[in-house]
């Protein structure tokens, strides 16, 4: 019976051995193929690996890493330490954690960073002008729900912002903006503000399953160029006190 125990241990200990040093591309073969996904040079191990480039929606990210955390597997959830894109050349840099359980997706001390014109082209909402500046997104929780999420805590700063247009002539340098994110009945909402030196926005924007939504108030500072205030009457009603209302929506 004791070489029976000896021939079996061996065996679950080979067997451990094996899954714990299965090559990182072995995972990847298990994955389903994705659209726009193309994956470079993959090293390491399905439990700590890296992929040396990966090309997602026409970006680069370089040096994407990934540490899984073994003991959530013991609580039916797949979740990694990622860090990838901290290069300069990489459209979209990326720290935190993030993870599968039964329920989806989620992401915890999540951090992404990104140029705006980066960003501009990867929102669902279309956008007629172009973006500048840096976006800094630090989402503190975060998981899937119907249509979008369960729960939602992040910040989004918008840092050294501009616009260019046609109709503005010359870029429209904006104030440091910031959106507070949360998730109501599955929807992500967005509160809107800003330094009060040019714009002076106080905005509610909310993303549905199927549309988007914005609400809110532009209240012009020191700062605005002489001149634009007819350039507001294009996306604001007058109210009075220097105070413009904005109602936007659409289709996504």
């Amino acid at each position: 019976m004791s070489r029976w125990w000896l021939v079996a241990f061996a065996l679950v200990m080979y067997l451990i051995f094996v899954v714990a040093t299965l090559p990182a591309q072995f995972g990847l073969w298990l994955l389903p193929p994705q659209n726009n996904l193309h994956v470079g040079r993959v090293s390491g191990s399905v439990w700590q690996g890296e992929i040396g480039v990966v090309h997602w929606q026409g970006k680069l990210i370089k040096d994407v890493q990934w540490d899984i955390n073994i003991g959530q597997l013991l609580l039916g959830r797949l979740e990694a330490d990622i860090i990838a894109g901290q290069d300069m050349t990489s459209d979209i840099a990326v720290t935190g954690t993030a993870g599968m359980s039964l329920s989806g997706w989620y992401a915890k001390d999540l951090e992404v960073m990104m140029p705006a014109s980066v960003a501009a082209e990867l929102s669902p909402m279309p956008l007629q002008v172009e973006l500048e500046g840096m976006i800094d997104a630090q989402i503190t929780a975060a998981s899937q729900g119907t249509p979008w999420c369960t729960e939602l805590d992040g910040l989004v700063t918008w840092r050294n912002p501009k616009v260019i247009a046609a109709a503005l002539g010359n870029p429209f340098k904006l104030d440091n903006t910031r959106a507070t994110l949360t998730c109501v009945d599955g929807e992500i909402v967005a509160k809107v503000d800003d330094d009060k030196q040019v714009i002076g926005l106080d905005v509610s924007a909310t993303l549905a399953a199927q549309s988007y939504s914005v609400s809110g108030t532009l209240n012009p500072g020191p700062q605005f160029p002489q001149g634009f205030e007819q350039g507001l009457m294009f996306v604001a009603t007058p109210i009075g006190n220097n105070r413009y209302q904005i109602e936007l929506d659409g289709s996504l």
